[in-house]
Order: structure tokens, then sequence, then C-alpha cells
């Protein structure tokens, strides 16, 4: 009996037990932007899901900002700058602010809490109207209970000079100022009475600062220093803990000794002063983290402790009060390189956070000292305007640049203001009175960077930019349209045509076989095959595409054959009778240059119709995919807003594969004739690669305009290809090509013939021809297959793209070894899942969509009969 009340009492234990919050619901990261460029906000919304981060501390609330949150599942704490804190100084602003920034998006955006100013009782920059916080914060939160929303909560963060005497002291006998206690009480009785936490900032390299701490090992979490605070029967072997005890001893004595502690703020920076580096800013999250992930606590307070990072990225508008390195508290670069290894995840491995990815920096170019010595005090009143208008903090001494020259300096200082300027010159940013000169070789060295600064997101402005893009394809499809219509009323096209009977052999035959679209195979292929093996005319193609940018005409020529009709009836009349077959239709009169244009004209219409199909059905998987990387712990999926942004991609969705029209097909039947008929695998995998590889000469420059348009620098399509040309040559389009050639050239050559070879099986075993169902079985179980096995390839693309100038790979064998010994195998096959998914049902619906409107029409061209020809 004995034993049996042992067992249930333990039984009852372990389940009245609160479950622990895992590590991932404990850690999240501060995201600020008070930086001269910006990321855009996708990209970083992507980075954080890339990184595991599932909550966010955020300073800067804009539309384009909330919005990429959405339904992310993302716990976002939303902050009021102080700056901002007189437009919410009264009852009817607290309401008018709810409204514009939390109801307004609180249905798509995981919003948690509403963050007032920052440390307002701080002693350092510290403003009066900080004296009426809590009036302020109990107006935001009435506000949100009248809209409803009292399970978000408003707080304020708090910096450790609110207590006395000094946290390194004794822990145990924390207080809080006496200047101060009367605010304290009425904050902390208001977080007690709406159950919200206590932000305490914690910033253990301040400590050097505030209380001339000569020991800077107390500051690391690892416990290696020597020197620790007896604090009764506690022994403090690091400055974190010692500083959280003595927010809680402070708590306990006003009467809060349950209250929620979540430090708002812990990091470490990377430059500005001497022991701001890299290494130390490593060292110091590599033993924190250990701590979270362990679940360890503190003396006072065991369980595991709740924190956010300080900071995501580094801010270069920062004020700099204290020190220099208040400007580089960032585990990423202002571009989303990362700047040490951090693993974010808890598991303690050495490896690189993953950055951010699709940034794009300005041309490679610095501005410089020209060496011009003759006038010191115009060179450093130039100086001094450049660091004023600019970053010099890395030249502060200890700084990671305070030990170039004079003249190094100065070049330094310089480009720093022509960076920030992005580069205008138009605005003569690298003249400073004739000592500047721009340059194109990195005078960075070994251990100071010359930064390019990375093009000005639009975010507000991203309509405007997706609208200019639309405007000039729109404007050239309207030119396509009214050049086909005037052919047409100029005879330029002579309309005796070609058909197959049912018994598919040919009546009529001319001097011109039209090409198709790349995804929608011969619709009777066999046949087709085997009668253009007789003869050979010559024809013409003009293939129409393009992403993201202006539609392009290629002209060129193939040679194809064609059987007469005699021999073909001769061949085929003892074939199994088939329905009436639709294929291209051919002029069988004189020759002209225009003849084929009709036929690719309907491809590409066929082409866009099932790009657009495809890219609305399948737009919303993306989306669902973001949520369910953000959900991994179990949060619930929200299916609202799928649509959000599609209109951009549409954009571009018409001529994405027009390309192929006058490449792949002719190819195709052109290697067909060379290729034996059981290497005719051979034939479609080569050319579903140079189909391929044509298509990237459209899809390179176009993407390379789209971002470059999305980030502000240029006002239009044509103003973007001029303009880059005319900075950085006609290669400056193709940016990115190899790495894009990496993954898309076998992508395409392996997807095309795995579905001709599927479909030519398919007819064999079924004889008979392939319905739209079954086409779009074809289709997308070649596209599932094909995402598949180039998964792989599309991680090393990526990986090799966003690398920037960290150089962090070598090439594409480094690459592959350097994430398989660092990630392991399965690392290449991250985001495998959705890929398939995304192109198997993609595939599903394209091939079928396609098939279906070609043969719609097809049947909808007029068939002009040749009056001496024979009638059935």
């Amino acid at each position: 009996m004995g034993h049996t009340l042992v067992v249930i009492l333990a039984f009852c234990m372990v389940f009245a037990t609160p479950a622990r919050a895992s590590y991932s619901d404990r850690l999240g990261v501060n995201w600020g932007r008070h930086t001269t460029q910006k990321l855009l906000p996708s990209m970083v919304i992507d980075m954080l899901l890339e990184n595991g981060i599932k909550k966010v501390k955020l300073f800067s609330l804009t539309d384009a900002v909330l919005t990429a949150f959405a339904f992310t599942q993302i716990e976002v704490m939303v902050s009021i700058p102080s700056v901002l804190l007189n437009e919410v100084n009264t009852t009817d602003d607290a309401r008018d602010w709810v409204q514009r920034n939390i109801v307004k998006y609180i249905n798509e955006v995981n919003i948690t809490n509403v963050v007032i100013g920052n440390e307002p009782f701080s002693i350092v920059d510290n403003e009066p109207l900080y004296l009426q916080i809590i009036s302020i914060m109990q107006n935001i939160q009435t506000a949100l209970n009248e809209a409803g929303y009292d399970n978000i909560k408003t707080t304020v963060p708090h910096f450790s000079d609110v207590l006395v005497p000094s946290p390194l002291e004794k822990p145990s006998q924390a207080d809080f100022r006496e200047d101060i206690k009367e605010y304290m009480l009425q904050f902390l009785t208001h977080l007690k009475q709406h159950d919200a936490p206590f932000l305490a900032n914690i910033s253990p390299i301040f400590l050097i600062h505030q209380f001339n701490l000569t020991d800077t090992e107390f500051l690391f979490v690892d416990n290696n220093s020597s020197d620790t605070i007896r604090d009764n029967n506690v022994i403090y072997a690091n400055a974190i803990d010692a500083i959280y005890d003595a927010y809680v001893s402070a708590l306990e004595k006003n009467g809060f000794p349950e209250m929620r502690v979540v430090i708002g703020q812990i990091g470490w920076p990377t430059d500005g002063a001497a022991v701001a580096n890299v290494a130390n800013a490593e060292r110091f999250f590599k033993g924190f983290l250990k701590k979270m992930a362990e679940g360890q606590g503190t003396p006072l307070r065991p369980k595991p402790l709740e924190a956010y990072i300080y900071n995501l990225q580094d801010e270069n508008k920062i004020k700099t009060t204290w020190s220099p390195y208040q400007r580089h508290w960032g585990i990423f670069k202002f571009d989303g390189r990362a700047k040490y290894k951090i693993d974010l995840s808890g598991q303690g491995r050495d490896i690189y956070p993953q950055p951010a990815m699709g940034v794009v920096a300005l041309p490679l170019r610095w501005c410089v000292f020209n060496n011009d010595m003759i006038n010191m005090s115009k060179v450093q009143w130039n100086f001094d305007f450049a660091c004023n208008q600019s970053d010099c903090s890395s030249l502060e001494p200890g700084g990671v640049c305070s030990g170039l020259s004079y003249n190094q300096k100065i070049s330094y200082a310089f480009n720093m203001f022509y960076q920030i300027k992005t580069q205008r010159a138009n605005d003569l940013v690298c003249k400073f009175d004739g000592l500047g000169k721009i340059v194109t070789q990195n005078p960075s060295t070994k251990v100071c960077e010359f930064p390019v600064e990375i093009l000005m997101s639009l975010e507000d402005r991203g309509w405007t930019a997706m609208a200019s893009g639309l405007a000039v394809n729109f404007s050239l499809l309207m030119f396509f349209f009214a050049f086909y219509g005037f052919t047409r009323q100029n005879g330029l096209f002579n309309d005796t045509l070609i058909e197959f009977n049912s018994y598919t052999h040919i009546k009529q035959f001319s001097s011109l076989q039209l090409s198709h679209h790349p995804s929608i195979f011969t619709h009777n292929q066999r046949d087709l095959s085997h009668s253009t093996s007789l003869c050979t005319v010559n024809s013409s193609y003009i293939a129409v595409g393009s992403l993201m940018g202006p539609f392009t005409l290629a002209v060129g020529t193939k040679s194809s054959t064609i059987v007469s009709s005699d021999a073909s009836y001769e061949k085929m009349q003892n074939m199994e009778l088939e329905p009436k077959k639709f294929f291209a239709s051919v002029s069988s009169g004189e020759e002209k240059p225009f003849d084929f244009l009709r036929t690719l004209f309907e491809g590409v219409i066929a082409g866009g119709t099932a790009g657009v199909v495809v890219e609305t059905a399948l737009y919303p998987i993306d989306t669902i995919k973001t949520r369910l990387q953000a959900a991994r712990g179990g949060g619930q999926i929200v299916l609202k807003g799928l649509y959000s942004g599609l209109a951009g991609n549409l954009a571009g969705v018409l001529p994405a594969s027009a390309m192929f029209v006058g490449v792949y097909e002719p190819t195709k039947q052109k290697l067909l004739k060379v290729f034996p008929e059981n290497l005719s695998a051979v034939a479609h995998l080569t050319a579903g690669a140079i189909g391929g590889l044509a298509a990237s000469l459209i899809r390179v420059p176009t993407e390379v305009v789209k971002q470059r348009m999305q980030t502000s620098q240029f006002a239009s399509a044509p103003d973007a290809v001029r303009l880059i040309v005319s900075k950085e040559g006609f290669k400056g389009l193709y940016a990115g090509f190899g790495s894009f050639l990496l993954r898309d050239l076998p992508f395409d050559a392996i997807q095309f013939c795995l579905y001709e070879q599927l479909r030519i099986g398919y007819k064999l075993a079924a004889k008979r021809d392939l319905n739209d169902p079954e086409n779009a079985m074809v289709g997308a179980f070649a596209g599932a297959l094909t995402g598949a096995i180039t998964t792989p390839l599309d991680v090393i693309k990526t990986r090799l793209m966003v690398q920037g100038s960290a150089n962090q790979y070598k090439g594409i064998f480094d690459c592959v070894q350097t994430i398989v010994k660092e990630e392991g195998p399965p690392a290449l096959l991250k985001g495998i899942g959705p890929r398939v998914l995304w192109i198997g049902i993609g595939g599903s619906i394209f091939f079928g969509v396609l098939e279906s409107t070609k043969r719609y029409l097809a049947q909808r061209r007029p068939i002009h009969q040749d009056p001496y020809s024979k009638q059935d």
C-alpha cells in the first residue's frame, strides 16, 4: 500500500507540474531599423524563420514591416519610440494609435505586447516626457481593452541604473532609486493588474563604464572569472545572474515577489571599443544561449530565463550617447551578413546563422582620399563633415578601423559618406572640395572593411515599382497585339492551312511548321515524330518572353521534315482509327517572313494563361509554407490573406516561359531526327537544357532589373536597363548568372525529359492519346520528382548567392563539403517537402491548362481548303 501511494503521488506531481516553455518559446530578438538603407521586411522575416526565431521586439512600426509578419505566428512586441510619445499623450490619441497600429493588423499579426518608450527612468538620456510614461501606458492599455484586445499587455523596459546600490555589490540589497520609486510603484501595480511582464535590459559591457569594472571575465556566462560576489549564502560567478537577481530583489522589497521578469535586451557589440569585438560577442552568446537552452535560471529565480537578444542588425543612425559601440550590437551586419558564429537553435553548434537572402548591393565603387595634403585644414574639415553626416564609429579608439593610417582614415570617412548617400553622382557626394576620387579597387584592409551600401528598400512605395513594371509589359503587349492585327489586315498571313485528318495522315503540307510552348508537348508526338522524318523544309520562329521585364522577340530558323500527302496516306492507312488531333496550322502558299507568327502568338497566349492559372492557384502554398515553418511548435495556421502580394508576381507570368516556344520545340524535333528512337530521352534532356539556357538570357536580366527597381534605384525598367549597362556594362544585367544556371538548367532538362518519357510510355501502354487529366497527372509526377532530385542544387545555389563578400564558400564543391561537415547531409535536402508540393501541383496545373488552352485555340483557327485538293 505504501509503495502504491508513493507511485500515485509521484504521478500526480508529474502531471500537476506545468510544462516548461521550450527554448525557442523563451528566446526572441530585438529588431531596430534606425539605418540609412534598410533590408526589405520580407527578407528579414525569412531570415528570422530560417534561424528559428519565434519572438521579436519591434522598434520600427511601418505598414510594410507589420504586414510582413502576417500569419507567420511570430510573437511580436510592438514599440512606441520615445520620439513619438507626445503623439499618444491623451486618451483620444491612444485610441487612435491602437486603431492604426493594432486593430488594423491584429487578425493577421500575432501581437502580444506594446512597449512604451525605452528605459524612461535611466539616468542617461532621460527626457522630460518620460515623467508621463505611466499615464501613457495606462491610456494605451485602456484603448486596447476597449477594442477587445485585453490579451495584449503594455509594459516599459528598464535599465540597471534604476537600482541602488550597484547590482555588482550585493544583489539582495538592491532597491529602486528613491527619486523614481513613486513612479515605479505605479508602474509595477499596473503590470500586476494586467499580468504584464517586467522588462529588464541587461548590458554587460556597459558595466565597464558604469562601475569601472576591470575584470571583463565576470561579464561572460562561462564563469571563468576569478572574481565572485558573495551575497549571504549565494555566490555569483557572472554579472548576468547578479543583475537579474538585483531586479528580483527590488521587486520583492516592493511587494511584487512573483512578477514575471523578461530580459528585454541582452547582447554584445562587435566594434567601437576595445572589448567590443567579434570574438567576445561569439563567446558571450555561446555561454548565454547554452544557459538558456539547458533551462538554467539564477540563484533567486532557478526557472528558465526569457530573453530578447539585442540586436538583430547593426544600426548606423543610433545615437552614441554611451559609446560608439551602440551602433554595432547586431548579430548581422547592415546588409544581412552574419558577423560571427552563433547557434540560435540552442544546440551549441559552431555555425554561422542563416543570412538575409536576395540583398542587392550598390556597384562596387568606393570614394577615397586623393592624398592631397596641401591644405590640411580643408582635409580636416571635410573629414569632420563626412563623419558627422555618416558613421565613423569604427575609427574610434579600440574600433576595428582605429589602426588605419591618417590618409586611410580620411578615405574611410569619405567612403562612409559616399555610401550612405547611395553613391549619388548627381550630388557630387565624392567631391569633398576636390579631395575625393572614386575607385573600383577595394581599399579595405584585413581588419577594416570599407563597406558598400545596399539598395534602399521601397517598402511603402513597392507598388510604384510593380506598377511601373506592369506598365512596361502592358505597353509592349499592346504593341504586339497591334502589330499582329496590322500584319493580318495587310495580307502578310497566307492562310491556306494544313490539318491532320481522322486517319492522322497529312492532307496538305506547306513550308512552315510552328513550334509549341515547351510545357505543351506535341499533342500526338508519336505520329509527328514518325511523319517528320521523310523530307525537309525551312521554317522560322519567334520567341516572345520575359520575366518581370519587357517582352523580347528572338527570331531564328530551323529545319523540319514533312512527309508528302500520298506517302503519308499510304504509310498510315493501316493505323488504328483515332479521333481527330489538332496540330499547328501552317500555310501552303508562298513562304512569307511572318507566317509563323500567329501560331507562336497562340502559344504565348496559351503559356500565359497556364502561367496565370498556376501562379494564382499555387500562390497560397508559399504563404502556408512560411506559416508552417513559423508554427512548427504546434501553433495554429490561419488561412486568411493567402493572396497578399499576388499582383506583383502575376506581372511576369505571361512571358515567363515563352522563350521555350522558339527554342525547346524545334530543338527537340531536330534532335529526335538525329538520335535513334531508343535515345529519345537524350533529345528531350538536351532540348530542355538548351531551352532553359535560352530562357535564362531573359530571366536573369529581368530579375536583376526587378530587384533594383524594388529597392528604389530606378523608377522604370527602361531606365534601369540603360543605367545598369552604362555603369556596370552588360555583365551587370547578368549578376548571379552562374548560380542561376546551377539550379535551373538541370531542373528544366530533367523535368521536360521526365514529362516526355512518361507521356510516351503512358500512350504506348494505353494505346491512345492522353486526355487533360492524364496530362496533368503526368506533369505532376514529373514536376514532383524533378523537384526532389534538384533540391540539393537549390540549397547550394541559395548558399552561394547569399554569402555576399563574406566568401564563406570557395566554390560549389567547398559549399557541399562545408554544409555536410557542419550541418550534416540532411541539410542538402532542406525544404524538400514544400518544394516537391509546389512543383508537383504546379506541373499538374500547368501542363493540364496549357494542353487544354492550346487545343481550344487550334479549334478556333479558320481552315482554308486548297481548291485543287481532293475532298473526302
